[in-house]
Formats: C-alpha cells, sequence, structure tokens
C-alpha cells in the first residue's frame, strides 16, 4: 500500500494543539531563554560605562540701567539668539572657559574592566612642567610606597619602565617634571584590598580637552519667545559635566558685560586724551593772555568801547564753535577712514565710539554693524572650514564691498563738511575785518585770545562732563541676562537606562522566544494526531493509547490496575477493533515493533496481551528484542532462562514460561544477550517454537527490536499474522512513514497495522475520539483542527 502524500520538511499549516504542545514542552528553554538574556543585560549593564548628562538654561534681557538715569541713549546693542549660540559654541570662547577648571590632569581609577574618571576626587595633587609633547596623553601609573615615598609606572612602546619619587620633591620623567603631593593615604588603603585595581593619571592635551568639549557641547534656543537657551553635555564624570556647563553659562554672562562695556572703554580713552591735550591748551591760552595785558599795558576796556567789538566777537564764537565740531567730526571720520584702510582686523566698537556724536552716526553705525556680522560669521565659519573655502571668498568679497561703501560715504561727508567749513571760516574773517575797521588793535586781540579761551575752557568742561556720564554708564551696566536653571550634578545616567534596558531585554526576550517557538514549530517533524497519520499514509489504524505518566522508567503492565482507567479504555477499544481482523482461532501471532527505541512497543505489546488475557484468552507474550530486552520489567522479574536458551537448544520452551498475576497471560523473558542474535531469529528454531506457542495459546504477542535500527523485526514481521507498527505522538518523526512503505512495498510484509501511543489527551481529543468513539478506519473531518498557512495568507 503506497502512500501518495509527499512529507513536507517544514509545516505548512497551522495546529494549535501542536503550538501549545511546542510551548509546554519548551517550557524550560523560554525560561532559559530569559535567562541568558537578563543575565546579558546584567552583564551590560554592570561594566558599560556610564554616561552622564547636565544642562543649564539663561535667558537672553539686556538693560542699561544709567540710560534711565542720564536720559541717555543705550549704549548696547543687543544680540541676536542665534549669535550667542554660536558664540558659546566657539573654540575661542571655550578655550576662555575651560582655562578655569581643573581639566589640565585627569586622574583615574582603572578596574578590571572599566576606568573611572576622579574628577576632584584624587588622592594626589601633581604640579607639573611641561618638557616635550610626548608627555600629553601618556598614562603614569601610580603605586604608593610609604608616606615619603611613591613609584610611577609608564610604558615606552611595549616596554613597562618605572620611576621612584619623594613626596613634595621634584621627579624627571620623561617630556615632564613632576611634584606630587599625598592628599587621601585612605583611598590607597582601599586600592591594596583590591589588587586589580589600579590608580593612574594622564597630562590632557589643551586641543585634545577643546575638541572633546566642543563635539560633546549642545547649545540651543530652547525658547525664541521667551530668549532662552539651553547649554547641555554629555561625559562620563557626572561633576564633570556639571561644571563645564555652569563655567560656560556664567562664562558668558562676565564676556556679555565685558564686551558691552568695550564702547564705553574706548570712548572714554577718546575723552581722556581730548582733555589732557584742551587742558594743556587752555593753560598755555591764559599765560598768553596774561602776557599780552602786561606787554601792553591793558588794564581794562570800557563797556561803551568794546560793546561793538563783543557783538561781533559773540558772531564770531558762534562760528568757531561749529566750525570746532566740524573739525572734530571730520577727524572722527578721517579716522575712520585710515582704520578701514588698515590690513589689520578692525575694532568695530571702537569704530562706532568715534562715530558716535556725528552727523552720520547711524548711517556709519548701520554699516559697521554689517561689517561686524560677517567677521562674526567668517569666525564661526573657520572653525570647520579653511581661507580656501567658497563660503569665505564670498564673505570676504561683501566686506570689502561694504568697506568701500562705507569710505565712499565718509569722503562724500567730509568734503561736504569742509566746504561747510569753508562757509563757516569766510564769516568768520568777515566780522574779523569789521571788527578791525571800528576797534583798534589791542581790543580786538585780546578780545580773540578770550574768545578761544572760553571756547577751549567750555568744551573742556562739557568733555569731563561727557566723562562723568560714560563712568557712571559703565558702572551703571547691569546684565539682566539671568540663570534661570543651574546644571545640578546627575544622580542617574542617561546612559545605560536602566529602565529602558531592562524593558528592551524584556522585549527582546519576548521575541526570541515567540521566533524560536514559530521556528520550532515550523520545523516541527514530529506526528501529533491520528488525523496528521492518516493524511500522510493509507495504512490501517489500529487504534491510539493515550499518554501515560509512568513512575516507572520501564513500560509496566497497567491494564489490570485500574479498570476504568482511560489506559485501559483505549486497549479495550483497539481489542475490539482486533474483531474485524481475520486472525486464525487456532492461535495468531502478533508483533509488535517500532522504529526506534522509547516510542512504547514494549508498553504497547504487554499491555496489549494484558487486555487479551482479561477476555479469558490464552496469551503469551515473548521477548525477541535479545539485544536490549524489557518484557521482564514490565512484569516485575529478573531477566531469567528465556528465548536465548530456547532459540540455541539448551532449553525447552515449558521450561521458560512464567506466569503472571492474569490467570491466562504467560511471558517469555529474552535472557542473557546472545553472541549472535540476528542468527538465532532467523534459524529454523523459532518457527518451531512459535508453532508450538501457536498451538497453545489464542494469542502469541512477540516484542521485538526497533525495526529502524535492526534487522530482525522483519524476519519476524514475516512470520506474524498481524504485524503492529508503534509510533509515538509528539516523539516519532513524519518520516518514519516512510518506513511503512518499505516494509509493505519492498519487503512484502502484509496486513501491518498503526497503533499511534502517547496521545496528550489535553491537546488530542480528538485523535483519542477515532479509536474509542468512531472505530476502526473511520475518521470524521468534522474535528480537524487545522488552518492553511496559505488559506490565512493567500486567500482568492
Amino acid at each position: 500500500m503506497k502512500n501518495d502524500r509527499i512529507i513536507p520538511v517544514i509545516n505548512d499549516q497551522f495546529d494549535a494543539n501542536v503550538f501549545f504542545h511546542i510551548v509546554k514542552k519548551s517550557k524550560w528553554w523560554v525560561v532559559a531563554v530569559f535567562v541568558f538574556v537578563f543575565a546579558f543585560t546584567g552583564i551590560y549593564l554592570r561594566y558599560s560605562p556610564r554616561l552622564f548628562e547636565s544642562s543649564a538654561v539663561i535667558q537672553i534681557n539686556n538693560e542699561n540701567s544709567s540710560s534711565k538715569i542720564l536720559d541717555i541713549d543705550n549704549l548696547y546693542e543687543e544680540d541676536q539668539l542665534a549669535q550667542i549660540v554660536e558664540l558659546m559654541k566657539s573654540r575661542q570662547f571655550l578655550t576662555k572657559i575651560l582655562q578655569q577648571l581643573p581639566l589640565k590632569i585627569s586622574f583615574y581609577n582603572k578596574g578590571t574592566f572599566l576606568s573611572e574618571e576622579l574628577y576632584r576626587r584624587s588622592p594626589i595633587n601633581v604640579s607639573y612642567k611641561i618638557r616635550e609633547q610626548l608627555a600629553y596623553n601618556t598614562p603614569f601609573y601610580f603605586e604608593y610606597i610609604d608616606n615619603q615615598n611613591y613609584k610611577l609606572k609608564y610604558y615606552d612602546q611595549d616596554t613597562e619602565l618605572y620611576v621612584d619619587g619623594k613626596f613634595d620633591k621634584w621627579v624627571q620623567i620623561p617630556g615632564v617634571e613632576v611634584n606630587i603631593e599625598l592628599v587621601r593615604l585612605d583611598y590607597f588603603t582601599e586600592i591594596e584590598k583590591n589588587s586589580s585595581n589600579e590608580f593612574y593619571f594622564t597630562f590632557n592635551n589643551p586641543s585634545t580637552v577643546l575638541s572633546e568639549v566642543a563635539s560633546n557641547l549642545l547649545v540651543s534656543v530652547k525658547n525664541y519667545n521667551a530668549s532662552t537657551i539651553e547649554i547641555s553635555i554629555k561625559g562620563k564624570d557626572a561633576l564633570k559635566t556639571t561644571e563645564i556647563v555652569n563655567a560656560v553659562a556664567q562664562g558668558y554672562l562676565d564676556y556679555e558685560i565685558e564686551r558691552k562695556k568695550e564702547s564705553s572703554k574706548n570712548i572714554l580713552e577718546f575723552i581722556d586724551k581730548q582733555t589732557s591735550k584742551i587742558y594743556q591748551d587752555l593753560n598755555t591760552t591764559e599765560q598768553d593772555i596774561m602776557s599780552f595785558k602786561q606787554k601792553n599795558n591793558i588794564k581794562d576796556y570800557g563797556t561803551t568801547s568794546i560793546q561793538p567789538v563783543n557783538i561781533f566777537m559773540s558772531k564770531i564764537d558762534e562760528f568757531e564753535d561749529a566750525i570746532l565740531n566740524l573739525d572734530i567730526e571730520i577727524s572722527s571720520l578721517n579716522q575712520i577712514e585710515k582704520e578701514l584702510t588698515k590690513e589689520d582686523d578692525l575694532n568695530v566698537f571702537e569704530l562706532i565710539a568715534l562715530a558716535s556724536g556725528t552727523s552720520s552716526e547711524n548711517i556709519v553705525s548701520n554699516i559697521l554693524n554689517k561689517l561686524q556680522e560677517l567677521l562674526t560669521e567668517k569666525e564661526l565659519l573657520l572653525n570647520d572650514v579653511t581661507n580656501n573655502n567658497h563660503k569665505i571668498l564670498v564673505i570676504n568679497k561683501q566686506f570689502e564691498n561694504q568697506k568701500e561703501i562705507l569710505k565712499e560715504f565718509i569722503q562724500t561727508t567730509v568734503a561736504r563738511l569742509e566746504k561747510q567749513k569753508k562757509n563757516y571760516s569766510d564769516k568768520v574773517h568777515e566780522y574779523e575785518t569789521k571788527i578791525f575797521n571800528e576797534s583798534d588793535y589791542n581790543a580786538i586781540e585780546l578780545s580773540k585770545m578770550e574768545r578761544y579761551y572760553a571756547i577751549q575752557d567750555n568744551f573742556y568742561q562739557k568733555l569731563i562732563e561727557r566723562k562723568a556720564e560714560y563712568l557712571i554708564s559703565q558702572a551703571g551696566y547691569v546684565s539682566k541676562n539671568t540663570i534661570l536653571e543651574s546644571a545640578a550634578t546627575p544622580t542617574f545616567p542617561i546612559s545605560p537606562n536602566k529602565k529602558i534596558i531592562l524593558i528592551v531585554a524584556f522585549v527582546v526576550s519576548v521575541l526570541l522566544v515567540i521566533v524560536g517557538l514559530l521556528l520550532k514549530y515550523i520545523f516541527y517533524n514530529e506526528l501529533s494526531s491520528i488525523q496528521e497519520l492518516e493524511f500522510y499514509t493509507k495504512t490501517p489504524i489500529l487504534g491510539s493509547v493515550p499518554l501515560v505518566d509512568m513512575k516507572n522508567k520501564y513500560s509496566q503492565l497497567v491494564v489490570n490496575k485500574d479498570l476504568k482507567s482511560i489506559v485501559t479504555e483505549s486497549f479495550r477499544t483497539i481489542r475490539s477493533n482486533l474483531d474485524f481482523y481475520n486472525l486464525s482461532p487456532n492461535g495468531s501471532i502478533i508483533t509488535v515493533s517500532s522504529t526506534v527505541s522509547g516510542e512504547g512497543k514494549t508498553f504497547v505489546a504487554v499491555n496489549l496481551a494484558g487486555i487479551l488475557a482479561m477476555r479469558k484468552k490464552k496469551v503469551v507474550i515473548i521477548d525477541m528484542d535479545l539485544r536490549k530486552p524489557k518484557v521482564h520489567h514490565g512484569m516485575g522479574v529478573e531477566n531469567g532462562e528465556g528465548m536465548s536458551r530456547v532459540l540455541s537448544g539448551h532449553l525447552k520452551i515449558d521450561q521458560v514460561i512464567r506466569k503472571t498475576e492474569i490467570p491466562t497471560l504467560d511471558f517469555i523473558t529474552a535472557d542473557l544477550t546472545p553472541p549472535n542474535p540476528s542468527e538465532l531469529i532467523a534459524s529454523e528454531m523459532l518457527k518451531k517454537v512459535l508453532d508450538e506457542l501457536k498451538s497453545k495459546y489464542d494469542f502469541v504477542i512477540v516484542d521485538t527490536s526497533p525495526i529502524g535500527l535492526v534487522a530482525d523485526a522483519i524476519h519476524l514481521f514475516k512470520e506474524s499474522d498481524l504485524p503492529l507498527y508503534i509510533l509515538k505522538a509528539n516523539y516519532s518523526k513524519r518520516r518514519f512513514i516512510y518506513n511503512l512503505d518499505f516494509l509493505q512495498n519492498k519487503k512484502g510484509i502484509k496486513h501491518i497495522s498503526i497503533i499511534l501511543n502517547g496521545i496528550n489527551m489535553s491537546l488530542n481529543r480528538n485523535s483519542y475520539q477515532y479509536g474509542y468513539g468512531y472505530g476502526y478506519g473511520y475518521y470524521d473531518s468534522k474535528h480537524q483542527r487545522k488552518w492553511s498557512f496559505r488559506k490565512l495568507f493567500f486567500r482568492k
């Protein structure tokens, strides 16, 4: 009877019962997956470097309180938030900030797997003088000897070198000279207890520290409406990250105050120069007036005589004040133009100070502010690109264009002011001529000298007043930029995040279990039910036996122990199904075999014999598994004299027959394993023994060796009236069904039938119903519990 069904390598249908069986069978594997994943997670959490994050928030809000007192314009322009962000990230700014922190030396505690930085917790203080660059980033391992002595270890390529030193004494080591002071003795006491730990320090290259901080520092606008900026940094030391963030935040506030005061400082320097010069001019003019009066014997002129002169002199004073203001403005503009022609970097704030008070202040300041913006943009780009970059070249061109525009504007303005100055000078000359015509020379000359002195003195007083105003402005400047949130030392690391990692570990475990169970199901190649067995083979199925939880590891006779048990009932069903077979009434031989050991052939053979005997049939079971006999275990006796000696001619069959507690059931053990079991089984003696037993018993049950391992059972199958092939649910492979085709089609064994043993009743109720409720050969398709993967995913 040939099987026309191809047994698939993988499952292409879903059977919930099989899947639940796999889940139950894999419970320890599931536990192992969770244990492994969480053990790996624990190791990862324990030995992964911890990463901390600190952040601070500042609010930008500038206001000069001196403007409220003096009622003068605010001297300081407001910065754009984006410019402030780029400033804080600039290397020049960070270099100044990092100089305030103890980052020149790093101290570490080296464990078995990780090194922990001891920022501000070092047990020693190290003073040093760097001699060569090779000293940077070289680890120097420190070994405490006693309160006076220590030892330093370092590596020159692969060579281990040592230097002995004394505390508070300078010691020369490669590239650097150090002086070490002991601070905490208790630390080295702890290291001695844990010999696997080491303490070492390194001298940090400033450029390396700067690059590391710049790459980890994040500055961004948090809220444009609130003008807030957030500063954050990630690092391996919690305190270190906190201090860096706070230093950057406070450093900007300090930098912003200094930068904003620079304009006032430049103006004050200009005023100081002018007041010093005018003060000298006042002294000289005063001396000249006194000398002139003494020389010309001038005491005092009457009011009437000098009244016309005073009128003209008043007009001249007005024009000369205007000329003086024009001279100052022309001088300032010329100075700005001169600075623009220099090749050196422009000090824009100084130029804005020079333009202050001029008639063209607004226009000049706007152009200068554009130049400053271009300079700032160029400086930021140069952190990432070279001078030959296209963007830099474009900025340079824009910068030169703005300079040329400013130069042309200044030249035009100066020309206009010179023309205006000439007009004023002509007016002065006109009034002086009138004075000469209407007054004597001495009165005129003295009036001119006194008028010049008065002008200079008035200008001097104005400069003093302006200086006082700017000093008050400078002292009164208070930055309202506020640190809204200072960085606090983080307690827990952001990485590894224990909570998230544990959740991920759980999810990964679940996914691995699901994938593993699905793969197990897909590649599950074991027979699971009567329905599946009948789907793949046309060989008759005699019945099924439920799974029995055996306390003894060997097969036992159980059908006589509990007459109402489901196992006993299953064997009754098999016994009833035997009635449908055309067995000889004068004795029938039933041979029981399986593919491999462990499928329950001995259990089925023993209990089948028992259930037949319980119907008052005379039954004998013989153990023909001469290699690994087990029938004697099922009967609870020793493997005494039996078939080996009978087949070898040493004993008669009647001498080895043993009785059981069931009156009509006898059994014969296998006896000792012979050197030639196959020859004994194939001998004529076996046929004689079987014929003799058939004449005495209604049924001769033969338990054989597994047919998939040795060929002994094939000969016995041929001698039997009913060969029974035992398969075990969720144990026997599907490919074992091919053995049935082989036996029937190749070996010519007829009337072979199958018993499916070990069915889990909680998962395969229909399989048992097949044997008990529906009879031999009948299969009710309504009880099939399978869904096709193709139907689920490839429906038309």
